[in-house]
């Protein structure tokens, strides 16, 4: 992060905010997608806002997640009910680039030349 997105953020003249890849928008909809068949639209509300929620809190705290250097140098992760959210901190906040569910071999959906784009608020 640079100095003065640092600077502007403990100022407080910028709330640190949470972004989506692709690939995580296409992870969220088959969450909503499946809650929603299995459980109902007030499960599914209630997980992805919940997931949203939590999204923001790593946002303001990157560093509550669990460094992954063995996937690739700055991803981070931290687990949300029966899924685990990856990300990286950005000038903006942090980059959600992938919501696995546990079950999943991680490796297979995130590798070592995984490129992030800084995406601009």
């Amino acid at each position: 992060m640079d100095n003065l997105s640092l600077l502007a953020r403990e100022s407080g003249l910028l709330m640190p905010r949470y972004k989506f890849t692709d690939e995580a928008e296409i992870d969220l909809d088959g969450i909503t997608d499946y809650t929603l068949s299995r459980w109902g639209k007030n499960q599914a509300l209630i997980y992805i806002n919940g997931l949203e929620d939590l999204a923001q809190i790593l946002a303001d705290s990157p560093d509550l997640g669990v460094n992954r250097p063995e996937l690739f140098e700055e991803l981070i992760s931290f687990p949300y009910a029966k899924h685990i959210l990856y990300y990286v901190e950005q000038s903006h906040g942090i980059t959600i680039i992938r919501i696995l569910h546990k079950k999943m071999d991680v490796k297979k959906h995130i590798t070592s030349t995984y490129e992030v784009q800084e995406i601009t608020p």
